[in-house]
Parts: structure tokens; C-alpha cells; sequence
């Protein structure tokens, strides 16, 4: 039987409880005189009359952490009870004191080597007993600080991996005997490296902290709830009679996130991608529920986050394959299998070409063309972002000083994610990219999201203020999906908003989405913002967004994304000259439009 762990503590002078000594003595006069002294020396005493009760005590009370045996008694004597604690493989460190009226060297060094940690002569002084005992108290507190270091989290006091294993092992083995389920569940919390990197690691301990708090509230008294590294949990919940109630713990979970953490002094919510495996469906060992659980976890995470999956067959290759992405990501920019790709933003009064967006696309020769919005996150998730962001920086610039020598000036925008904003001296390097490509700072405009700036806005708006000294533009990307709040922009160095392509998408579908976007256009103005409206497919949202005083435009209907290479400079991207009266018809047609005062005139052309 293994040696469970106990907390740190639970049974040591001092911290609540006192020590628990086991006595195994068989004469009726020395068992009196030691349970006396060590009653008044504030220990709780457990009394044995022989070697056999001593070891059934030893195996059934995890409590006991002191035990004093006499070397002869009925039985089983002292020297083997000492060995076979021993030799019982576990965590516990049961403290052995042999007494004895035996003085003899060759006796004391008999007593050691079969695993005594102290060895006291009959007769014995009190004042010598209770210092050896002392002497004893301090090795098993030592000995417990070690075992909670190997075995609990520092942060949060949960169980570790170690002792995580240890638990679902007899999880597994009370499973088999009773004919019962065995759920366990890897929690992962969804882009925690963002709340990390933005908001500092001292908050983002304080989150796990809270959250190892509240997930403790989901659990059953025999339940495991573990920290296993990171930003991710583990839950061994045992006894289980049918699946439904695995299925309502995975609830418990995600309802107990629903609710906003305080965190620095502000709300924050954050969700989790919950992977859940069932003993014995899903695996026989604890090493098969872990690996599915992990898989189970990392579908979670591909479908929608904040969600639970149970593993089922074929989810093992998924992670694998996830697996396989995030390594070939890893060196993708070193195998030169980053490319960019130019979208044209147009100006809405002449149809010239007002900028660029650099965006990334890779192409792996194993796993084809692998879409943006996958890998982007991914690298978010996997720390590449850096790497990533700092590779699309220095050669977007490139470009744009190339495209200058050759007579055509265009500024390019380039997209920044939190975490690259969040890093230290974010702004000495982009100031660095500009030197060694001798790109003009006002051909460089770097989009950030709402959802960034608002994140830790003070260090947000002085890297931004940076930036801006340098000549830059601060662009506010996907404007309406996020906080939608003007009122921060008058604090921040901002050039320009851009409408969210769901703003743009809905004109002609929903009513009041055109007055909405007329409102954040005419907002916009009157803070001297430009405004720019991304995502135009159709000729009504053109004309709409013509109409509302948009500055600028981009999408698809004008120019898709290209290499640099093919970008089109000749060619005007669309003619209303071509469309006549349908115009007005197209126009008059949206919910909440009119027709204009007067038609725009015909796209002009940029040989440039």
C-alpha cells in the first residue's frame, strides 16, 4: 500500500493539529511512562502492544509520522517493522526511533542499517527522549516541505502532474474493483499568453490563482484538481456512475468562468477549452485517458474555444496534426515560406491607391496553403507571434522603399497584435526596421485592434505616442467590434478608424446599419479622424459608404489581395460611369439611404 501525501503541516506541532507518535511497546510500565511524557509534551500518542498491531497501524493511519519501537516484542519485533516500512515504496517518511536495552556498537549499527533514524538505550533520561523527538520533528518537517515542493503547485497549492498521476492510478485501480467510472478533464485556459504579455505576469498569477479558486468549487470532496503546467488544469473525477455526470462537472466548469475575475484593479473574463475523457471507454490507463483527454482538449480549442469536447476516435490524429502545424510554423519564416500579399485602399473622391495592407500567407509544400486566420492564431497561442510580426514589419518596409525609388509612394499598413505591442521596446524596433530600410516613417502605418488599446492603455498609449513621434500612423483596425467608444480616441495618437467589415457586410441587410455607419463616419470627422471601410463587396455598399463621407475604401469589389509583384497601379478598380442610373436605383434601394445630391464622377486612373 502506498504512503499517501499528506498537506504540509496537517500534523505538526504548531500548525493546528500535533504530531501523531506511534508507540510499540509491550511493557505495561514503559508504555505508560512514554505516553505520559509525550501526552505532556502536547503529541498525540497511538499505543501498540506488539510488532503486528504496530504495522497494521503504520499502513492504515497516514497520520502517524514518529513511531518509537521496541526492539523485542511478540511477534514481530522492532528491527522488522522498521524494515518493512522501509521497503514500502510510497511518499510518506515515517521517523523510526528503536529502543532498546541493548548498548552493544554492533546492535546500534544493526538498528541503522535496517532503516532506523535514531536509536535511544533503556533505561533513557526524559530530557534526552524529548530532544532526540525535537531533533526528529525538525526532520519531518523538512522531509514534508520536500514531499509538498514535488508534489503541490507554488502558485496555486493544487496537486502537481506528480501527484496528479498518483491519484488518477487509484482512481483507476477503485474503478476496476467497484465497476465505476473514472472522468478526467484537461482545462485550458483560451489565450491566457495574451492576458500575460499585455497585462503583466504578476496579474496573470493572480488569475490562475482566482481561477484555481473557483474551479475547486466545481469539484467533489474525492475529486483531483490539479495545476499541470501553465495556464492548464486537470481534474481526476472518480465514482462516477454514467456519463451524464461527467458531462455536468464539464458544465460546472465552464458556468463557474462565466463570471468576471477582478484582476489589477479591472473586470477581465476569459473562457476555457475544456478536453474530456471517461475510464474505461476511452482508455485503460491513466496515460491513455491523459493523451485523449489532451486531444479531446485541442478539438475543443479548433472548433469554437469555450466549449467542452468528449474524446471520440479520430481525435488523436487531429492533435497530432495540430502537433505537426505548430512545428512547421515554428520555421516557417527561416524556410522562406512567409510571403506577403498588398490589398489597395483606395481614396474614395479619385480613386487613387492611398495605401497597402502587408498580409502574411503561408505556403507549406506539405500542408498546401494554410489559411491566415488559422495560423495567425496559432502563432499567438505558440509564442511565434514575434518572430512572425517582426518578419511581416522589416519586409513590408522593404517593399514600400522599393515601390518609393521606383516613383510610386505608397504607405503600407501593417497589422500588430497585443502581444507585440505588449513587448519591451516594441518601439525601438520598429524604429530600427525603419533605419535599415530607409523607409520614410510617413509610408508606415501600423494597425491595432480596439481590443488592444483598451487592454493596459497607459503603456499602450505612450508606445503608441512613440511611434507617432516618429511619424507613423496609429490606425484603429475593426472599429465597431469592440468597446465602439470614441471617447478614448481624443487621448490617443490616432490617424484613422477602420469600419469593421460586419458594418459594411450588414449595409443593405439590416436597417439602421447605414444611419450607424453615417454616425461613426460624421464622429470620426469631427475628432479629425480619417475613416476607412474595409470589407467592400458590392457596388450598394460602395455607393452607400460614398454617400456616408467615407474617406477611404477596401475589399474585394476594388482589388483583392496580391504579391507585390502584381499589384495593379494602372488600372481604376471600379467605374461608376459604367452603372449609369442604376446608381440611384441601387442606392435608393438600402435601408435607410438616399440618393445623393449629386453622382460621384468617374474613378480617375493612377499611372503612377
Amino acid at each position: 500500500m502506498a504512503f499517501p501525501v499528506r498537506l504540509i503541516g496537517q500534523r505538526l506541532a504548531g500548525r493546528g493539529e500535533p504530531m501523531k507518535v506511534l508507540v510499540a511497546e509491550d511493557n505495561p510500565a514503559v508504555q505508560i511512562l512514554l505516553r505520559s511524557l509525550l501526552t505532556k509534551w502536547n503529541y498525540e500518542v497511538v499505543l501498540a502492544r506488539n510488532g503486528g498491531e504496530a504495522w497494521d497501524l503504520l499502513q492504515k493511519d497516514a497520520g502517524i509520522r514518529l513511531a518509537i519501537l521496541d526492539w523485542m516484542m511478540p511477534g514481530l519485533d522492532g528491527i522488522e517493522v522498521c524494515r518493512r516500512v522501509r521497503a514500502q515504496p510510497g511518499n510518506r517518511y515515517v521517523y523510526v526511533i528503536l529502543l532498546s536495552a541493548r548498548a552493544e556498537q554492533e546492535d546500534i549499527v544493526e538498528a541503522l542499517e535496517a532503516g532506523a533514524d535514531d536509536y535511544i538505550t533503556k533505561p533513557f533520561h526524559a530530557g534526552e527522549l524529548r530532544a532526540r523527538i525535537r531533533s526528529a520533528v525538525r526532520v519531518v518537517q523538512l522531509e514534508e516541505n520536500l514531499a509538498h515542493q514535488a508534489h503541490y503547485d507554488a502558485l496555486t497549492g493544487l496537486p502537481n502532474r506528480v501527484l496528479l498521476a498518483d491519484r488518477l492510478e487509484q482512481a483507476l485501480r477503485r474503478a476496476h474493483r467497484q465497476a465505476e467510472l473514472v472522468g478526467f478533464f484537461y482545462i485550458d485556459l483560451d489565450r491566457f499568453k495574451v492576458v500575460n504579455d499585455s497585462l503583466g505576469h504578476a496579474a496573470g498569477d493572480a488569475l490562475l490563482q482566482a481561477l484555481a479558486v473557483r474551479l475547486q468549487t466545481c469539484v467533489r470532496e474525492c475529486d483531483t484538481l490539479a495545476r499541470v503546467g501553465g495556464d492548464e488544469f486537470a481534474l481526476v473525477a472518480s465514482g462516477l456512475q454514467n456519463p451524464a455526470e461527467a458531462s455536468a462537472i464539464a458544465a460546472r466548469i465552464l458556468r463557474t468562468l462565466e463570471a468576471p475575475f477582478e484582476i489589477a484593479g479591472r473586470p477581465l473574463r476569459v473562457t476555457a477549452s475544456v478536453g474530456a475523457t471517461l475510464y474505461p471507454q476511452d482508455g485503460g490507463d491513466g496515460s491513455s485517458l491523459q493523451q485523449n483527454a489532451d486531444a479531446a482538449m485541442y478539438e475543443s480549442k479548433r472548433r469554437a474555444r469555450n466549449g467542452c469536447q468528449f474524446f471520440q476516435a479520430g481525435m488523436g490524429q487531429a492533435s497530432r496534426r495540430q502537433l505537426d502545424m505548430e512545428q512547421r510554423l515554428a520555421c516557417a519564416v527561416e524556410k522562406g515560406e512567409i510571403t506577403l500579399h498588398y490589398q489597395p485602399v483606395y481614396g474614395m473622391g479619385d480613386g487613387r491607391i492611398t495605401a497597402l495592407e502587408a498580409l502574411a500567407r503561408w505556403h507549406n509544400p506539405v500542408l498546401g496553403n494554410v489559411p491566415p486566420q488559422v495560423f495567425i492564431g496559432l502563432a499567438e497561442e505558440t509564442g511565434n507571434i514575434g518572430a512572425l510580426g517582426a518578419w511581416v514589419l522589416a519586409e513590408a518596409c522593404r517593399q514600400a522603399q522599393q515601390w518609393a525609388a521606383q516613383g510610386r509612394r505608397r504607405a503600407v499598413t501593417v497589422n500588430v497584435s497585443a502581444l507585440q505591442l505588449a513587448e519591451p521596446g516594441f518601439g525601438h524596433g520598429v524604429e530600427r526596421t525603419l533605419q535599415i530600410t530607409g523607409l520614410d516613417p510617413r509610408l508606415l502605418k501600423l494597425e491595432v485592434t480596439e481590443t488592444v488599446l483598451m487592454r493596459d492603455f497607459q503603456k499602450v498609449a505612450a508606445t503608441l505616442e512613440q511611434l507617432r513621434a516618429m511619424g507613423i500612423e496609429i490606425w484603429v483596425d475593426d472599429f465597431g467590434t469592440g468597446y465602439s467608444c470614441f471617447s478614448y480616441l481624443h487621448r490617443l495618437p490616432v490617424a484613422a478608424i477602420k469600419i469593421a467589415r460586419e458594418f459594411v457586410q450588414d449595409i443593405g441587410q439590416h436597417r439602421g446599419v447605414l444611419a450607424l455607419v453615417r454616425g461613426i463616419v460624421t464622429l470620426a470627422h469631427n475628432l479629425g479622424l480619417q475613416t476607412v471601410a474595409e470589407g467592400v463587396e458590392t457596388a450598394e455598399q460602395w455607393a452607400a459608404l460614398e454617400a456616408a463621407g467615407c474617406d477611404q475604401v477596401q475589399g474585394f469589389l476594388l482589388g483583392r489581395p496580391r504579391p507585390a509583384q502584381e499589384v495593379d497601379w494602372a488600372a481604376a478598380p471600379f467605374r461608376l460611369a459604367n452603372r449609369g442610373d442604376n446608381f440611384k436605383t441601387s442606392l435608393a434601394r438600402l435601408p435607410g439611404g438616399s440618393e445623393p445630391a449629386e453622382l460621384p464622377t468617374q474613378l480617375g486612373l493612377d499611372a503612377a
